[in-house]
């Protein structure tokens, strides 16, 4: 029998039990991390629950147990995942931007032609009104063309729905349509949308570089930076990983990665839903940084996006470099 590993083991915990732990009525998210210990991470894997107030409760039904317990019957044995608990605000989709002078150091709000990621989108069927961000170009594989990807609910599912560039904070004006929604996946609050001109496509991300060319999937310790229309560039750390969270619109649990702030003092802030996570510091020699998640929602400080690679199989579309055949073969 294969060894399984501690991270799998916390893994399976985590499936056994975060449905019982989300209806808790303390805990309001729930991710798989290694477990603090008087402010220092340690190298043990736990289930980490997130409450907005870490205070020992009176009634015990509401006491959080420092270990989750089963019997496996595929090894005959008692098995325990210890839990870890965290106070943090819970993340929503909107909250206060800070007083922060942004690196990027551009105006992500404007309107601009062709459009890179990071800049400020919006639909007539969003559900916030402000909109939120281009994360990106890919290649959608069904329809053989260049597409822009944010979240589900910053664009809508609706296909044909107009897509707006700038968007709701200057309110949704004909002049600046310039695009429309091929698909979504609810599920994974994702969506894409067709340009109407090929060519207000800019394949890269504002202040990162070209993308997207490659997609890897985010791991625990991962440094990733985005650029959103809230926040502008802020870089961060993955700390949790099939984190589940409640969600103020709707019932969907999307799994995603936990991101904390990497030497900033916030990752993420309202407006920078849809924004793409890149990998910082690629350990290999790959000629692309690869594009490893899809912002959805923050507290101010910390924040939440879903892996990129479950993203691009219901959505059918992959990186830009499989344009490239299909170019020459036009050609």
């Amino acid at each position: 029998m294969k060894a399984i590993t501690r991270l799998e083991r916390a893994r399976e915990a985590h499936a056994r039990f975060v449905g019982d732990l989300l209806a808790h009525p303390d805990i309001h998210g729930v991710g798989v991390g290694h477990k603090r210990r008087g402010g220092k991470t340690s190298r043990q894997w736990s289930i980490v629950v997130h409450v907005a107030r870490k205070v020992p409760s009176p009634q015990p039904s509401r006491r959080i147990s420092p270990e989750l317990r089963w019997y496996s019957e595929r090894e005959g044995r008692w098995i325990t995942v210890p839990t870890d608990i965290w106070e943090v605000a819970p993340l929503v989709d909107q909250s206060a931007r800070p007083d922060a002078k942004p690196t990027c150091n551009v105006d992500l709000s404007a309107r601009v032609r062709p459009v890179p990621g990071g800049f400020n989108v919006a639909s007539e069927g969003s559900d916030v009104p402000e909109g939120g961000t281009l994360g990106g170009w890919v290649w959608d594989r069904a329809n053989g063309q260049v597409v822009l990807l944010s979240n589900e609910h910053v664009l809508g599912s609706k296909p044909g729905t107009a897509v707006y560039q700038p968007g709701g904070r200057s309110g949704l004006v004909p002049a600046n349509r310039f695009a429309e929604i091929v698909r979504a996946s609810y599920d994974w609050d994702a969506a894409i949308a067709a340009p109407d001109a090929e060519i207000d496509a800019c394949p890269t991300i504002e202040c990162i570089g070209p993308a997207v060319f490659a997609i890897g999937e985010p791991t625990y310790g991962m440094l990733i930076e985005k650029v959103g229309d809230g926040s502008n560039l802020t870089r961060g750390v993955v700390t949790l990983l099939d984190y589940l969270c409640l969600e103020p619109l709707g019932k969907r649990l999307v799994p995603s990665v936990y991101v904390e702030p990497y030497k900033e003092p916030f990752f993420s802030q309202f407006g920078d839903s849809g924004a793409l996570y890149v990998e910082s510091d690629p350990d290999d020699n790959t000629p692309w940084r690869r594009i490893v998640g899809l912002h959805r929602k923050g507290n101010g400080i910390e924040g939440a996006g879903s892996p990129l690679p479950p993203i691009a199989k219901a959505l059918q579309v992959g990186p830009l470099d499989e344009m490239l055949p299909a170019a020459v073969e036009a050609v």
